[in-house]
Parts: C-alpha cells; sequence; structure tokens
C-alpha cells in the first residue's frame, strides 16, 4: 500500500503534512490522490471499472443499516450567581484580596 486514495463516488478531503505544512486536498469521484507526488489525477478506465466490481462486490457483505438520531432541544435555565466572596461561589473562602470576603 502506498497511501494512493482513489475515489469512485462522492468526494474525499485528505489533509497531511508535508515539511511542517498541513495540506489539504479534495479528490471527487472519478480522480486519486497520490501522497508521493501530492496530485490529484483522473482514474483510467480500467481502474474505475475494477474499483465499480470491487464496489458491488464489497457491497454483497456488508449489511446496510441506518441510523436515525433524536435531538434533545430542553433549554435549562441556570440562574445567575452573585459575587459574595470575590469568587461567586459556594462561600468556600478561597476568593480575592480578603482571602474569603471576610474582612476581620
Amino acid at each position: 500500500a502506498d497511501g494512493t486514495v482513489s475515489v469512485l463516488t462522492g468526494s474525499v478531503v485528505v489533509s497531511y503534512v508535508s515539511n511542517g505544512t498541513v495540506i489539504t486536498k479534495e479528490v471527487p469521484a472519478g480522480y486519486q490522490f497520490n501522497p508521493a507526488t501530492g496530485q490529484v489525477t483522473e482514474l483510467s478506465n480500467p481502474l474505475l471499472k475494477q474499483l465499480g466490481i470491487l464496489a458491488r462486490d464489497f457491497n454483497k457483505y456488508f449489511m446496510k443499516t441506518s441510523t436515525t438520531y433524536t435531538f434533545d432541544h430542553t433549554v435549562y435555565n441556570v440562574s445567575p450567581t452573585r459575587n459574595q466572596n470575590d469568587q461567586g461561589q459556594n462561600n468556600n473562602n478561597q476568593g480575592g484580596n480578603n482571602q474569603g470576603g471576610n474582612n476581620q
């Protein structure tokens, strides 16, 4: 394996680091990305045909499932806090210049 990314349908975004710089390439359907050259090139017809055969064969073995997501849009109101001890929480004697907010 040489890292080449070939795309039959859809598109793929590839990001890699070269000389400390992040490079991003989009590889559309019918093209391939070669990491050795950094080039996106068109797939040959024989390779497209071979990828189509592989995709069809793999499709036989993988069960197609759908995923449904439900979203909870509940809004939780949070009451504001007051700055009682220079920290605004729990009166834990850890806040501000007076180290607890109690002048003694």
